[in-house]
């Protein structure tokens, strides 16, 4: 119940990007470099860029779709 409570709370304080829109079917490659760029855009920091590129890869495409829409503000369900 704890660590339920603390991922929430986690994902509730979420940095998130303006504006990124994750198509399903997109290139993992583009969708990999458009998020760098907004990030980037946003003034994160590369620490922060590659902890979300870390946890979005490795556990195949949908993982990866899931990890980058939330944190993106457009697909965010806490708005």
């Amino acid at each position: 119940m704890i660590n339920k409570h603390l991922k929430e709370n986690q994902i509730q304080q979420r940095k998130l990007i303006k504006g990124l829109i994750i198509r399903y079917g997109e290139i993992p490659f583009v969708l990999k470099a458009v998020f760098i760029c907004r990030a980037v855009e946003q003034k994160w920091t590369k620490e922060e860029i590659d902890q979300v590129l870390n946890e979005a890869c490795g556990d195949g495409y949908k993982n990866f779709i899931g990890v980058l829409r939330s944190y993106s503000d457009k697909h965010h369900k806490n708005k």
